[in-house]
């Protein structure tokens, strides 16, 4: 895994809309820079007086996503007023009603619909990039506007990241802004706990923290917990196998396992490889088989990504840990919970242990956004959709600084849990396998073959042994790779 240095379940589906934008051709390689046009406190360089811009999210539920009254609501809404009674401008935000290609459909014929968007996550960048298979039919690279943002800025911007995994034949075709704070969608996956069944359990939540403090937060000791807090006469369990992928994902970073590497050919040339068959992961998956089918600590259900069930097993009682993980971070929801709970990282694999002996955290989700062909002022597209979408605040500022503060507050209850969210957003990485979520592999797509629910369930049963079925299926894991990868098509 390579860390993506700022100091990515199943996948989300994008949608679309059925509103219009104008559609003028772009031009492929523009050269001249036009002059500012001054309009109250901003410098409108790029577009002009009477423009409407139009950007969709498949996370928008309303025409007016920023109505409420957190921080960054509150920023984004006074944002969006200063820029539209700046620069005369009129800027929309079109809700997802469930049209899953019509965006893309549209820019790729080109009457575009919308002039940008925040993409689905990495997961779905590659689906529009090479929409019908013809690459950046529908979307516009912007670094052929150099002029008009810099998106190498390292305090607003992923940078290392968008040079890893959105810049395509050189192009940079989507930036990746910072998310600051403890973000609802791109914190650190973290581990949480129910102190009270802890506590019943005959463990005190004082005994976890003084393991994770001396590195001894371990597989082992994992397993001890959760077997002392599984109550089956009571309905309660230490965990459950959960969201799909999940717990899995954590156990594979936690001992030092990938399931996808970037790999550097002797020419010199880079591409992703599927590595699911080494030993670092089996030995992961074995620990997970362990803990469901021999332990019995962790209860079997399968749930897709975005079923709330886990969390609310977790909120009332009936399970002892969770990780947060996925796209939509739960620790906003559970410190609301009427139980007090604790944050702790991953335990420690044991070549982890080993080797590195280092608590792990990744990236459950980024945030990509691109403008699309066709529209009418491209430049004034790109300027927009930048201003509008980069941080709030410079990532070295006071200001982020004490925003990452108030939210580790309010999402912790005790000062430990506050230093455990230190270390796990300071080591969280991006793992590569969330860019190939929605990869064809047959009638099947990546997901699905590696952590569905009927194929992970014969690992469980032992119907097979992780390494077999990983053998059998590496081939067509790699071919679906290529087909998706962005180094293919550098």
């Amino acid at each position: 895994m390579k860390k993506i240095v700022r100091v990515t379940l199943t996948a989300i589906l994008i949608l679309a809309i059925s509103t219009t934008v104008g559609c003028m051709p772009a031009p492929s390689n523009p050269k001249s820079t036009p002059t500012p046009a001054i309009l109250g406190t901003f410098t409108g360089t790029y577009t002009k007086p009477g423009e409407v811009y139009k950007f969709f999210s498949w996370q928008f539920n309303s025409d007016n996503p920023y109505q409420g009254d957190d921080i960054r609501s509150r920023a984004m809404s006074k944002r969006v007023k200063d820029l539209e009674d700046g620069l005369g401008i009129d800027i929309q935000f079109v809700p997802n009603t469930g049209q899953t290609d019509t965006i893309r459909q549209s820019a790729f014929q080109g009457t575009p619909m919308v002039d940008g968007q925040k993409e689905g996550g990495l997961v779905t960048i590659m689906q529009t990039y090479l929409y019908q298979d013809v690459p950046g039919a529908c979307i516009e690279p912007l670094s052929d506007y150099p002029e008009v943002f810099d998106f190498s800025n390292t305090n607003k911007f992923e940078v290392a990241a968008q040079k890893e995994l959105t810049t395509f034949n050189n192009k940079l075709w989507y930036f990746i802004p910072i998310e600051l704070g403890i973000h609802f969608e791109c914190s650190g996956n973290a581990l949480v706990f129910n102190k009270r069944l802890v506590s019943d359990a005959g463990i005190t939540p004082e005994t976890i923290y003084g393991w994770v403090d001396s590195g001894q937060w371990t597989w082992d000791k994992f397993e001890t917990v959760l077997t002392a807090t599984t109550k089956k006469d009571k309905g309660q369990w230490g965990m459950e196998r959960g969201n799909q992928s999940l717990n899995i994902w954590a156990l594979i970073q936690s001992n030092e396992g990938e399931l996808v590497r970037l790999v550097t050919a002797p020419d010199g040339s880079k591409q992703d490889k599927f590595v699911g068959y080494e030993p670092n992961t089996i030995a992961a998956y074995d620990e997970y088989i362990k803990m469901i089918d021999d332990l019995k600590c962790v209860e079997p259900t399968f749930y897709s990504s975005v079923d709330l069930t886990p969390l609310n097993h977790f909120m009332t009682g009936k399970t002892a840990f969770m990780f947060t993980g996925y796209s939509t971070n739960s620790l906003d929801k559970i410190a609301k919970m009427a139980d007090d709970y604790g944050i702790i990282p991953t335990p420690k694999g044991p070549v982890n242990v080993a080797d590195k002996n280092q608590y792990t955290s990744y990236f459950p989700h980024m945030n990509p956004y691109n403008i699309f062909r066709g529209v009418q002022n491209p430049r004034g597209a790109i300027e927009i959709l930048a201003k509008v979408f980069q941080p709030i605040y410079d990532a070295n500022s006071d200001d982020a600084k004490q925003l990452y503060q108030t939210e580790k507050d309010l999402f912790s209850r005790d000062d430990e849990s506050k230093k455990n969210l230190d270390i796990i957003e300071q080591n969280k990485v991006f793992v590569r396998q969330m860019s190939y979520g929605f990869a064809a592999v047959g009638d099947n797509n990546f997901t699905n073959v590696l952590y569905g629910d009927a194929e992970e369930g014969k690992l469980i049963s032992k119907e097979i042994t992780p390494k077999a079925y990983f053998d059998s299926i590496t081939d067509a894991l790699d071919a679906a790779i290529i087909a998706n990868s962005p180094y293919t098509w550098q």
